[in-house]
């Protein structure tokens, strides 16, 4: 246990005693420079005039290019659309062949000394197996006492010798209130002999120029003193590898073990981090808004596709875990960024000079979908948690700020810029096209698209694709009822549930499309462009309550 993680609490001037990094000064971004502020309007600009484009097109009657624009956006959709169930097909049969390996067995073969020192760069890890460790750090907030406690049950559930080499990390904020430091006392006391080493550190409020509602600031306080702390003790960073995820986050047994295995056997693994592919969040799924219920599905199949099809444009998310040399590295998490996830990603990226990605396993990890008191409930904390995901384009004039100093290869420059415009804009405004420019296009212009033969052919072509999404729900619904997670635990109304979900999904696809990812995105990039970011909703967990 750190000594009196309380003690930094009794005297607000001891914040100020503490050395603490300033990773924007660090690493060269700089936030509120004026440099910075220029950079900000890039990303609101280009969604603007995007948003704007097939409208110009119609005033000034370039009707030919409305035409191309769509076809263009339709038959891209259609392209991703195709690759995307590609991928989830590919990635369930992943999932199946790493449920037969026994990573355990692996993993303890690495862990014997006549195998440690043949591990690739093994300068990046402990001279001794013995004092290799696991990290997990758990930021909290204001969780249910239920939801912390069978985070800990899956943790010592585990095929991992937890006994022997885990350490859990609790990371409190004090505004979070004395009830849930109790509820985190009382669980230490309770199964702190279960693992190597159960603490918590306590992350002081109202710290100036930290942002608000975001777990970047507390994940960095108590990851910095966790640091401090086996400094004092003259132990190396090298010999830790943190799991960073939220306190929902339940690991199925070989989780902990096949992750390790895949850090210890990866080259260069300080310039990497580590992850799943599989992202369930089946922990409340079947309580939840039809809303948020269907946007969970499509962010798990999103995710584990974009990990098959594209691995090296995976930036961290939810959970991720690293070296705690590469948080040494990159000055633990900048409490200045409004995402913690995607913010770490790019500090280490500036920091290493474009060599860092991710590496994944394709075993699950189960989180709870968002969950409201009621439906307005629900709507509002959803739009919120949109908005705070989009304040992520920070990372764009983070980037462009020190873009110039970085090392890589102008085409890889050019290939990050294509990922922020893909994700930012691309994803956001073009959803207006397809799901509005274009029936607007069918039902006006058709009589114009009659006089070309080639604006006839694009036009049938786009609509054989517009119309062929509707039946991705099946495909997606096929692979979905081979998870078992994901099954209702009343066996009786499975096939009814099953039904009523395809219904939900064909239903709210199209609404959640513009509510809840165009809207706030839009709203989160005018923010930064007049500086107004920094405060945001903490997602409250409702497992667990009454």
């Amino acid at each position: 246990m750190a000594q009196n993680p309380e003690a930094r609490l009794d005297d607000k001037k001891s914040i100020n005693k503490v050395s603490l990094p300033e990773p924007d000064q660090l690493l060269g971004y700089k936030f509120g420079s004026p440099k910075f502020r220029v950079l900000s309007s890039i990303p609101g600009l280009i969604s603007g005039f995007f948003i704007l484009l097939p409208i110009f097109t119609i005033l000034f009657r370039r009707y030919s290019w409305f035409v191309n624009i769509l076809f263009f956006v339709v038959f891209y959709w259609f392209y991703r659309g195709v690759l995307v169930l590609y991928g989830v097909l590919v990635g369930y049969i992943r999932y199946l062949l790493s449920k037969k390996v026994d990573w355990n067995h692996h993993l303890s073969e690495l862990f014997k000394k006549e195998n440690w020192g043949k591990l690739p760069t093994p300068y990046e890890l402990p001279d001794n197996p013995d004092k290799f460790k696991v990290v997990v750090l758990i930021p909290v907030y204001r969780e249910p006492e239920q939801v912390l406690r069978e985070s800990l049950e899956s943790l010592r559930n585990s095929d991992f010798p937890i006994k022997e080499r885990l350490i859990v990390v609790f990371a409190l904020e004090e505004r979070g209130g004395k009830e849930v430091h109790e509820t985190v006392k009382k669980l230490k006391e309770e199964y702190e002999q279960y693992f190597y080493d159960l603490r918590y550190y306590i992350h002081p409020a109202n710290i100036p120029g930290e942002v608000v509602g975001i777990a970047g600031p507390n994940l960095r306080w108590a990851s910095y003193h966790f640091w401090l702390d086996i400094k004092k003790k003259g132990l190396s960073s090298q010999n830790y590898f943190v799991l960073k995820y939220d306190a929902d986050f339940l690991v199925t047994s070989k989780f902990l073990s096949a992750l390790t295995y895949l850090f210890l056997t990866t080259p260069n693994r300080i310039k990497r981090y580590f992850t799943t592919a599989l992202l369930l969040y089946s922990n409340n799924i079947w309580r939840v808004s039809p809303f948020t219920r269907v946007f969970s599905v499509l962010l798990t199949f999103g995710h584990l596709a974009e990990w098959v099809v594209f691995p090296r444009q995976k930036k961290s998310f939810s959970m991720y875990a690293m070296s705690l040399k590469t948080l040494e590295d990159v000055h633990f998490w900048d409490p200045k960024i409004g995402v913690d996830d995607t913010g770490f990603f790019y500090q280490a990226y500036i920091r290493y000079e474009g060599d860092f990605e991710g590496r994944a396993i394709y075993l699950p990890g189960t989180m709870d979908a968002l969950e409201g008191v009621n439906l307005k409930h629900t709507l509002s904390i959803f739009y919120k948690q949109q908005l705070r995901w989009g304040a992520g384009v920070v990372v764009i004039p983070m980037l462009l700020s020190v873009i110039t100093k970085l090392k890589t290869s102008t085409w890889q420059k050019i290939k990050e810029m294509y990922y922020f415009f893909e994700i930012y804009t691309f994803w956001k405004v073009f959803s207006l096209y397809f799901l509005f420019y274009f029936p607007f296009l069918a039902l006006i212009f058709e009589g114009v698209l009659y006089r070309s033969e080639f604006f006839l052919i694009a036009y049938y072509i786009s609509k054989v694709f517009y119309y062929a999404r509707w039946l991705s729900p099946f495909v997606l619904l096929i692979v979905l009822l081979l998870y078992r997670e994901y099954a209702p635990k009343d066996k009786y109304n499975l096939i009814i549930r099953w039904i009523i979900f395809l219904i939900e999904f064909s239903v709210i696809f199209s609404f959640n499309t513009v509510t809840f990812t165009f809207f706030p995105y839009i709203q989160a990039q005018v923010d930064l462009m007049r500086g107004r970011w920094g405060r945001y909703t903490v997602v409250p967990k409702l497992r667990g309550n009454p």
